[in-house]
């Protein structure tokens, strides 16, 4: 019984061989965020990031974007405010738009050699008759970028 199992030990030395496949590899993660109130007459908000990846190669971009907010109902000839998101790269990748809170998740395809623009663009007001407080928003954006590779 002993030789039998020591036999077949041996077998067990030689290493398993795998194919040949795709393996994901993070190359960026990064977390960035936005927030605004408005606290006088009626305005518009714009802003524009940069988020600039590391690698040369395509990828996908995991993104988680928060979205805390508050924007009044609409009141005479004030509409009521909106938060829009743009993930921007040559053209617009992915857009939403909101007037609530919210979470998203997306999955993007990007070229990691060239610069992603996130852009948010908000109007809003600062009172209304029922709130003590101007339409706001908190936008957290948690992005983690990852390109294939051959692996064993």
């Amino acid at each position: 019984m002993l030789l039998i199992a020591i036999m077949v030990a041996g077998c067990l030395d030689e290493p398993v061989r795998q194919e040949m496949g795709e393996c994901w590899e993070t190359t960026d993660d990064l977390w960035w965020g936005d927030s605004y109130q408005w606290n006088s007459a009626p305005v518009s908000y714009g802003n524009t990031t940069n988020w600039t990846m590391n690698n040369t190669s395509d990828g996908m971009l995991q993104l988680n974007i928060d979205v805390e907010a508050y924007f009044s109902e609409a009141v005479g000839f004030l509409e009521q405010g909106y938060l829009n998101i743009s993930v921007i790269q040559n053209s617009t990748l992915w857009e939403n738009q909101t007037s609530e809170s919210g979470v998203w998740n997306v999955s993007i395809p990007v070229n990691t050699s060239e610069e992603v623009w996130i852009e948010i663009r908000a109007t809003g007001k600062d009172t209304h008759p029922e709130s003590d407080y101007g339409d706001f928003f908190l936008v957290v954006f948690h992005g983690i970028t990852t390109t294939t590779q051959e692996c064993e």
